[in-house]
C-alpha cells in the first residue's frame, strides 16, 4: 500500500499548530527541513533486513514495525560519526518511551572485535547492528557514512539524512515528538 507524505505531514503540521507555532511548523516541507532530513516522496517501504546486534542476536527490521526508527549507518573509522552518535543517543533516551528507536548499523568489516569496545566506552544504549559484508548497506544505496534514514511506524521510508547531523539540538526534538504522538496506522 503507497502512502503519502503530505497527508502525514499535514496532520503533523496541524498538531503543531494545535500545540502552538513554532517556526518550522508553517508546512510540511518545513518540518522535514526542521528535522535537517530529506523527505522522501513519495515514501517507500523501507527494505527488510536481518543483521546481528553486538551479542549475536537476531534482528529483523520488521522487529521493530510499530516505533519510529532513525537508522543509521556509521563505521569506528568515520570521524564525524563519532560525534553525531552521542547526540542520537540522547535523543534515544529522550523518546524511547514514546516508541522511538535508533538503530546504528555499524559497517566495519571486523565486526564485534571493532565495534563493541567503542559502543562500551562511548556508553551508548541504543542498538547497535554488524554489516561486515555490507549487505545491509547495499539494499539502502549507502556511498559512504554517516547515512540516516526516517522509517515510520509502519516501515515506510520518510527521509534521508546523509552526513553527519546534531540529532539532540533544537529544533529536531520538537517535530520528532510530534511524528510520535501519530497513531499507529495513519495513513501517510
Amino acid at each position: 500500500m503507497q502512502r503519502h507524505t503530505g497527508t502525514v505531514l499535514s496532520i503533523v503540521v496541524a498538531l503543531a499548530l494545535s500545540v502552538g507555532n513554532p517556526g518550522w511548523a508553517q508546512s510540511p516541507q518545513t518540518l522535514m527541513e526542521a528535522l535537517d532530513v530529506k523527505a522522501i516522496t513519495p515514501p517507500a517501504h523501507a527494505p527488510e533486513f536481518t543483521a546481528l546486534d553486538l551479542q549475536g542476536k537476531t534482528v529483523r527490521l520488521t522487529d521493530l514495525q510499530g516505533k519510529v526508527v532513525l537508522l543509521n549507518f556509521w563505521a569506528t573509522w568515520c570521524g564525524p560519526c563519532h560525534w553525531e552518535m552521542a547526540d542520537m543517543d540522547k535523543l534515544y533516551q529522550t523518546f524511547k518511551d514514546q516508541g522511538f528507536v535508533v538503530v546504528a548499523v555499524a559497517l566495519d568489516h571486523e565486526g564485534s572485535k571493532a565495534v563493541a569496545p567503542f559502543v562500551t566506552e562511548r556508553q551508548l544504549t541504543y542498538l547497535v547492528l554488524l554489516d561486515t559484508e555490507l549487505k545491509t548497506a547495499r539494499q539502502y544505496g549507502i556511498k559512504g557514512p554517516p547515512s540516516t534514514f526516517l522509517i515510520g511506524r509502519e516501515g515506510e521510508l520518510l527521509g534521508v539524512a546523509l552526513g553527519p547531523r546534531e540529532w539532540a539540538g533544537e529544533p529536531a526534538p520538537g517535530p520528532l515528538q510530534l511524528l510520535l504522538k501519530l497513531p499507529r496506522n495513519q495513513e501517510l
